[in-house]
């Protein structure tokens, strides 16, 4: 999961993940984890994660990771976890920097709202 979370944060949302700690001196770590093992993986399998953002509050996000296999209703892992920003001198949560927030908004999942919404206006349709 860390390796999915630093690659994110690298490729997806443009920031130095290294530098988040090193120059701006601020933590992300996980304060809840979720995991449902759904299928087994065997030694030799290929698997795909893929990422996606819950929530995002003041100081900390909800992502939502999925491992799948070949194909991707293959579900193998679904992981959920809460993260917090959080001061690297004073070990004190703080607001998500705005820079990095724009980017998370981004890969933001559908709310449950939006969905009904959603849902409503296609049985409209019908």
């Amino acid at each position: 999961m860390n390796e999915v979370l630093q690659d994110w944060f690298q490729t997806a949302l443009g920031v130095d993940y290294a530098g988040l700690f090193a120059e701006r001196r601020i933590g992300i770590p996980t304060i809840r984890l979720e995991c449902d093992f759904l299928a087994p993986s065997r030694l030799g399998d290929t698997v795909a994660f893929t990422l996606t953002v819950q929530r995002i509050g003041t100081s900390s996000f909800e992502l939502r990771f999925e491992c799948t296999g070949q194909e991707p209703q293959d579900v193998r892992v679904r992981i959920r976890a809460v993260l917090v920003t959080m001061s690297l001198d004073d070990h004190r949560s703080v607001p998500i920097p705005e820079d990095i927030r724009k980017a998370m908004e981004q890969y933001c999942a559908p709310s449950q709202e939006s969905r009904e919404a959603s849902n409503v206006k296609e049985e409209e349709a019908k």
